[in-house]
């Protein structure tokens, strides 16, 4: 597995795990905040992994089309 998908893989367990801790009611107003915010940046950052993962297949599905 390379770097990347270990970074996106531990981002994406990261934010299952803020969401559990956002659920929780409990939760501080200041420490909620905090993990909200850390939450965003690492659905941005997921987002732009997958993005990039799908411009990877694209260009792939393109240079294959244009083997035929």
């Amino acid at each position: 597995m390379s770097n990347e998908n270990k970074k996106l893989n531990q981002a994406l367990k990261d934010l299952e795990e803020i969401v559990k801790d956002l659920q929780n009611t409990d939760i501080d107003v200041d420490a909620g905040l905090k993990k909200f915010k850390k939450g965003v940046k690492l659905v941005k950052y997921c987002k732009s992994e997958l993005k990039k993962a799908e411009n990877e297949f694209k260009e792939l599905k393109d240079s294959l089309e244009k083997e035929e």
